[in-house]
């Protein structure tokens, strides 16, 4: 149900999905649907309730979602609520979608987020910073890159070649 309302639109789904992403007895799972399903809207009045819900410590699984969604819609305060959420993540999957999020947003402000998430204790969030910095594009980001086509995990080296192909 939660889903269809992200797919009919309109400012009445919009104030029914805001109000199960904030509700504290709707489960993480009904409440992730409705951040994803406010992402689809791509409506910038969702922006700060999935700021709040990307804070959310007790649900990844809201988080992630949150975290899309805010990619989707992007702005001004989407980025830089992405940007300040990155490195107070514990949850490697969290991460990874917040940096696949920065890079759907195409601002140039999540190009030193990313490098840093280059340097993640987590293969899989190193690779997808790797692939988010080749999508963004930014010459900044060349010798970083060169340094994580050296990295220990082959998947990263793979993506950040990739990356460094995309730059030229």
């Amino acid at each position: 149900a939660v889903e269809s309302l992200g797919k009919i639109g309109g400012d009445q789904a919009m104030m029914v999905l805001i109000g199960v992403l904030s509700s504290v007895t709707s489960s993480g799972e009904v409440r992730g649907q409705a951040a994803r399903a406010l992402g689809q809207l791509k409506d910038a009045r969702a922006i700060a309730p999935l700021v709040v819900a990307l804070s959310d410590r007790g649900k990844p699984e809201v988080r992630r979602w949150a975290a899309r969604s805010l990619g989707r819609i992007g702005g001004d305060s989407a980025v830089v609520s992405l940007i300040g959420a990155l490195p107070n993540e514990d949850d490697p999957t969290v991460r990874g979608w917040t940096v696949l999020a920065l890079a759907r947003t195409g601002d140039a402000r999540a190009t030193a987020p990313l490098v840093k998430a280059l340097k993640d204790e987590d293969a899989s969030v190193r690779a997808q910073a790797a692939s988010a910095l080749g999508q963004l594009k930014d010459p900044a980001a060349q010798d970083a890159l060169k340094e994580a086509a050296a990295d220990s995990d082959p998947k990263v080296k793979a993506r950040a070649a990739a990356a460094l192909k995309q730059l030229k």
